[in-house]
């Protein structure tokens, strides 16, 4: 019964949602038209503050990373806050490009979107293609409201196509073209600030990550100062997943190359 009341309150939300969006659109005297990805736009107002939704999972968060450092080296003195899940606060904290992390609980937490919406911020950035990420962007107050107004296939539902047109300031075409998340994430911050011919994935270790990796890793067999490889072979989404086999084959020939040790990386 708790389950099925989850599921019943989270199509209500999204149900609600959807058709606050269209009465929003149909009021609207004129919705935004969206831009094509990259295409840049200049802000009619300074950007002091920026507020970035990201309310995926951990790999899509740490997918964002080039975006907000995108984001940091056009306005190196803004101040830029990132809203994440609560559970993924620890690793968000470590993204150099921010300032401050702030986690969604539940979005009946009025109190934290009013506080959010007190900030107002020059510009938020909405790495969600969906109809929440657009809401919450709205809901918060910022100047301008910068976002996907669907993903590949949201761009074809035209309900969320209109009504992230109606949400946002500056609503984006989503990327149609097959590309990796980092490049479709760096596609929608290239409306307002450049974008890296080579962007770089890294995170912050902190004193205490390194102490545990010396400890760790020799107890394991890794002592010998090769470089370390990284795999997670698998996804939760069957579309993000590589067969086996092809798996296999890059990995091989990556640890080869490099003349690295390889370490993967799951859940039980």
């Amino acid at each position: 019964m708790h389950v099925r009341s989850k599921r019943l309150d989270r199509y209500a939300l999204e149900h609600g949602l959807r058709v606050a969006g269209w009465l929003r659109y149909a009021l609207s005297a004129k919705p935004h038209c969206p831009v094509r990805p990259g295409q840049r736009v200049r802000l009619p107002h300074e950007v002091k503050s920026i507020l970035a939704i990201q309310l995926f999972a951990l790999g899509d968060l740490v997918l964002t990373v080039p975006a907000l450092d995108a984001l940091r080296r056009e306005w190196p003195d803004a101040n830029l806050t990132l809203l994440v899940l609560p559970q993924l606060v620890p690793l968000a904290r470590r993204f150099e490009a921010v300032d401050e992390v702030v986690a969604l609980r539940s979005v009946r937490d009025l109190s934290g979107l009013r506080a959010l919406r007190h900030r107002s911020f020059d510009l938020a950035v909405v790495f969600n293609p969906n109809l929440l990420g657009a809401w919450l962007a709205f809901l918060c107050g910022a100047r301008t409201k910068l976002g996907y107004v669907g993903d590949a296939e949201g761009w074809r539902d035209q309900t969320l196509g209109r009504t992230g047109a109606a949400l946002l300031d500056l609503p984006v075409e989503p990327v149609l073209r097959p590309c990796h998340e980092v490049e479709r994430n760096l596609a929608l911050t290239a409306t307002v600030a450049s974008c890296p011919e080579s962007p770089c994935l890294a995170l912050k270790l902190t004193m205490a990550d390194l102490a545990f990796a010396r400890g760790f890793l020799p107890n394991h067999g890794v002592s010998d100062g090769r470089p370390l490889l990284g795999v997670h072979p698998t996804a939760k989404w069957i579309s993000r997943r590589w067969a086996p086999e092809r798996t296999a084959a890059a990995v091989d020939h990556a640890a080869l190359r490099l003349d690295a040790h390889v370490v993967f990386f799951g859940a039980p």
